[in-house]
């Protein structure tokens, strides 16, 4: 048998919204301000890095977007959206 000669990394981020604070404090922001990135395996040259696709939008059209994605924002990021982007057809 021989081996995988590619391999799937499934690193995907539902959509949405971060928060700062903590309880009656906590403030939704509309923005995030760091992507991830790995190595690409070769070294060359000082640039190696891959970083997965990205959607970004104004954060003016913050409550359109919170809406039309129907973000529940009383809930951790990684919960928020009940639907993929992919099947919205928004990505």
């Amino acid at each position: 048998m021989s081996e995988a000669r590619e391999h799937l990394f499934e690193d995907r981020t539902k959509a949405h919204a971060d928060h700062v604070g903590a309880g009656l404090d906590r403030k939704t922001t509309a923005a995030v301000g760091i992507l991830k990135a790995i190595h690409g395996g070769k070294n060359e040259g000082h640039i190696n890095r891959i970083t997965k696709d990205v959607v970004a939008f104004s954060a003016k059209y913050f409550d359109v977007l919170a809406e039309k994605l129907q973000l529940d924002l009383h809930e951790p990021p990684i919960s928020q959206v009940k639907y993929c982007l992919v099947l919205l057809g928004i990505v």
